[in-house]
């Protein structure tokens, strides 16, 4: 059977909130990343999205980014697609640029939005003059430019665009520059996995989430846990919140903490406590970091039903820990010394060790669109491209589930 593909990167904003995903094209058996036939990557990405994937389960309520071909832009097709939901990316090499700029106007005044992909300085982009004028958001790659000639030229970029879009941004000092630059919005692998800024004390609700998971972890009764509880109502209502939603899938409604461990266990509140720690300060609906976490626990999960010998509580958690030291702005293994986390866990997400933490690697792997080790790695669990890409997709439509409740 076919296995099919699809990448996903956030673009956000100022805030590092989640704007909008760009979508692109991925094959698993040739040309990784290199795209030689435009047409046939542009043929694909759509039939996936559309036919395989659904854009509900891909981008929610976001705006997708779709780099198109020019055959593409100029066919009757690219009416299909839906211009509440997309922007179309217009890339370089049209071997009639007059034509191309008849269709985009047609296009404008039937309400679709252009973005222009790769924006550089030269002969080429200043042939698309005319087109200029209709685009609403300009990319730039941060790894080519130059970012003296940029600061330089901003007020001609802002003539052209005010919605700038920072591509390639890999640290937090691409961040900041191209923000004060004025830049507006930001893609990278940044924002899917930030780095540890600064150490700082915990917030006191993350305090309040740690003394809760080491009464969880040593299994105390529940007249204890359920006094703790009591003791920070804010924390209780949150995490109710949380469990009613549709994700979850309960029958019946959680109205007190009490009625939550009778039904769920403890091992399922630590998973909600966690993700509790995401949602400090922070509006987890835009977060890429929250999605992320949540999204690799839902997936570690539905793998971890391959094997028999795998609690499947365990392997959430597992993808909740994962990138936990970004929210809490510590290392992990700062947090592991102050909650009483079972081994097993402990060393899948720091060291890979073990099914589970092979699993997360996948993850990881295909975060980064490495798909050639990840097939390999996918290969020595046994778990085929087909089941993995499954897992995918169904852990996305959970969290859109889920976004929509909370």
């Amino acid at each position: 059977m076919q296995d099919y593909f699809i990448g996903r990167q956030p673009i956000v904003n100022t805030n590092q909130d989640i704007f909008a995903y760009e979508l692109l094209y991925r094959d698993s058996l040739k040309n990784f990343v290199t795209v030689n036939d435009n047409r046939f990557a542009t043929s694909q990405t759509i039939i996936n999205l559309f036919e395989r994937f659904g854009i509900e389960n891909v981008i929610g309520d976001y705006l997708g980014f779709l780099n198109l071909s020019g055959d593409y832009i100029l066919s009757e097709t690219i009416e299909l697609i839906p211009k509440e939901k997309f922007v179309i990316e217009i890339l370089e090499g049209f071997s009639s640029v007059d034509k191309l700029i008849t269709r985009v106007l047609q296009l404008k005044d039937k309400g679709y939005i252009f973005s222009l992909d790769n924006f550089v300085y030269k002969k080429s982009y200043y042939d698309f003059t005319p087109i200029i004028n209709y685009i609403d958001y300009i990319k730039i790659d941060v790894r080519l430019a130059d970012r003296v000639e940029i600061a330089k030229r901003m007020d001609i970029l802002y003539k052209i665009s005010d919605k700038l879009i920072a591509e390639k941004v890999e640290t937090k000092e691409d961040f900041e520059f191209f923000k004060h630059l004025g830049f507006k919005y930001f893609q990278g692998y940044f924002f899917e996995r930030p780095t540890i800024l600064k150490t700082k004390d915990l917030e006191p609700n993350q305090v309040g989430v740690i003394k809760l998971l080491n009464l969880l972890n040593s299994y105390a009764s529940i007249k204890k846990v359920k006094e703790l509880f009591e003791a920070m109502p804010d924390i209780t209502l949150r995490l109710i919140k949380f469990i009613n939603s549709a994700a979850f899938g309960l029958k019946q409604k959680i109205n007190s903490i009490n009625q939550a461990i009778n039904l769920i266990g403890y091992n399922r509140l630590k998973i909600w406590l966690l993700i509790l720690t995401y949602a400090d300060k922070q509006n987890i609906k835009k977060s890429p970091v929250f999605q992320t976490a949540v999204i690799r626990g839902k997936q570690l999960e539905i793998l971890s039903e391959n094997f028999k010998d795998i609690d499947k509580d365990s392997a959430f958690l597992v993808g909740i820990l994962s990138l936990i030291d970004v929210v809490i702005q510590k290392p992990k293994e700062e947090l592991f010394e102050q909650i009483n986390i079972d081994e097993l866990i402990k060393n899948a997400v720091l060291f890979k060790e073990g099914k589970i933490g092979t699993m997360l690697l996948a993850l990881e792997l295909d975060e980064k669109n490495d798909y050639l080790v990840l097939i390999e790695t996918l290969s020595n669990l046994g778990i085929s491209m087909e089941t993995f890409v499954e897992s995918k997709l169904k852990s996305y439509a959970w969290l859109q589930n889920l976004l929509k409740d909370i």
